[in-house]
């Protein structure tokens, strides 16, 4: 969940471990259906992880996205894409 101040909320954990992971976002407008969102953590399992989320709106109500997530290290651990939901 994004949050007030730049402040984002990611249930369940990475990696799928009980609790949150948290830390900070930015989101950059590139087009008028198109942005990325850069998701730093910041708790302590995940610190220094970055995932990098571009999204397309096909409505005011959502679209689809694509994730690349990378580690501390800066190595790529992960993709993904799918369909978002604005709540």
């Amino acid at each position: 969940m994004l949050g007030a101040k730049g402040k984002f909320t990611k249930t369940p954990a990475n990696g799928g471990g009980a609790g949150a992971s948290t830390g900070t976002y930015v989101f950059t407008r590139y087009s008028p259906v198109a942005g990325m969102l850069v998701l730093t953590f910041t708790d302590a399992a995940d610190a220094g992880q970055t995932a990098y989320v571009q999204v397309t709106f096909k409505s005011a109500a959502g679209g689809t996205y694509f994730t690349s997530s990378f580690d501390n290290t800066g190595t790529l651990t992960d993709t993904s894409t799918g369909p978002f939901t604005l709540k």
